[in-house]
């Protein structure tokens, strides 16, 4: 992992975090690479969400030089369809601001851009219940569990976008 680009809004400086041979600004940020993306895997941990190995950290969101939140992602080629699956991540203290609707603007942002020659969706195991009508804004579409392939966890949503035909 290593800095891609970055952007300043609202106070908040957002990092892009892939892509190889770049460096990361730690003057500018304030916090040192690997400081960071240690940041952002205690938040995972506090948080509970159970990030995925083959998720890489995509980007993170830095107030005063501290991680406040993340975006991880990875994409699964199934069969016949290619899935982006992405994860969340907002310290409580900065919930409810619009930061994670950033980041998932980000994440489909990510989808939207990549050509992968097929059919692409995304694929999201909604553990935050009042993540749901948020995605569902977006044009997710909640699946059954005949849809989704079979028995879906306690406590999980699983989401797609766009919605099956």
């Amino acid at each position: 992992i290593s800095f891609l680009e970055w952007r300043l809004v609202e106070n908040l400086q957002f990092a892009w975090m892939g892509g190889e041979g770049l460096d990361f600004p730690e003057e500018e940020f304030g916090i040192e690479y690997d400081e960071a993306v240690k940041q952002a895997y205690a938040l995972v941990k506090a948080s509970g969400i159970n990030i995925l190995r083959d998720k890489e950290l995509k980007e993170v969101v830095l107030s005063d030089g501290k991680v406040v939140g993340a975006l991880f992602d990875s994409w699964d080629q199934g069969e016949g369809i290619d899935e982006y699956s992405f994860d969340v991540i907002v310290h409580p203290s900065m919930q409810q601001q619009g930061l994670g609707k950033k980041l998932i603007d980000s994440a489909i942002h990510t989808f939207r851009s990549e050509d992968r020659g097929g059919e692409t969706r995304i694929k999201a195991e909604v553990v935050n219940k009042f993540l749901v009508p948020v995605l569902q804004r977006y044009g997710f579409k909640a699946l059954t569990p005949q849809e989704a392939g079979g028995v879906i966890p306690a406590g999980v949503t699983i989401m797609v976008y766009p919605p099956p035909a």
